[in-house]
């Protein structure tokens, strides 16, 4: 524990100037949206501001991108990655410090850094204007979903910054794309002769169903549903990010190895 402490503080102080510049970012464009808004509301124009809806953008995408740089300056950095190599902390250190910080303590403080944000925005808005909306709720269930969402996510992100060596956020997306299209594809050959009596012009003139040939009763299978859901968010929350964390641990330990570690 205490080398993972030493870790989280490295990370700390590593990222602190990033986090402040991001944090000072949303702050202006809270403030700059609901000073416009108010503006226009005086003109006529409809109100109706909504802290809840701002935060996916910085919490998907900024957060996306601070997890696939998070091995920029360690392990595929020529001046820092002798540096990392030495320290005499194991690889699952290396790891739940990464998970630590970019999965677990960036939704959290995002999270409550723009509750704080809202609340002093709308301590302006309220001195300047005499109106107020309400305030982000950090606690709502659509806020909480997607931090869960973003735990999961964040995992493919971490394993695509142990193994690209740069533009690591682009090639991960680009990777997905590509594994997306390809599964797509699998899917759709498996499909057109697996049941091609069932669809006759699947691929070519226009797509046609014959319902008489392939009507299912549903309610006959409902045990489907009884196993396959719970399969499936067992799948999805648990499994997945297992999964990218651990591709994530071997590829360190890969990069020990080569570097005679």
């Amino acid at each position: 524990m205490k080398n993972i402490y030493y870790l989280l503080r490295e990370e700390y102080y590593g990222q602190r100037k990033k986090a402040i510049v991001l944090g000072a970012v949303i702050f202006c464009i809270f403030f700059l949206s609901r000073f416009v808004q108010e503006i226009s509301v005086k003109f006529g124009a409809p109100g109706g501001y909504s802290y809840q809806d701002s935060i996916g953008g910085y919490l998907y995408v900024a957060g996306f991108i601070f997890t696939s740089m998070c091995f920029a300056r360690s392990m595929h950095s020529r001046q820092g990655q002798h540096n990392w190599l030495m320290m005499p902390v194991f690889a699952h250190e290396k790891l739940i410090s990464k998970v630590i910080a970019y999965s677990l303590v960036y939704p959290i403080g995002l999270i409550l850094f723009t509750f704080l944000s809202s609340a002093l925005t709308e301590g302006f808005m309220a001195v300047i204007w005499r109106h107020t909306v309400p305030l982000f709720n950090p606690i709502d269930r659509t806020v909480l979903l997607m931090g869960a969402h973003y735990i999961v996510f964040s995992s493919l992100f971490l394993m695509g910054a142990s193994y690209f060596r740069t533009a690591h956020f682009i090639k991960t997306i680009l990777s997905i794309l590509a594994f997306a299209v390809s599964l797509g594809l699998i899917m759709g050959l498996e499909v057109r002769f697996a049941y091609r009596a069932y669809y006759p012009s699947m691929l070519a003139g226009t797509f046609h169903v014959n319902g008489q040939d392939i009507l299912i009763q549903l309610t006959q299978y409902g045990w489907m549903k009884n196993w396959a859901e719970p399969f499936g968010k067992i799948l999805y929350w648990v499994m997945q990010p297992l999964f990218f964390w651990s591709v994530t641990y071997f590829r360190i330990r890969e990069a020990e190895a080569k570097n005679a570690v």
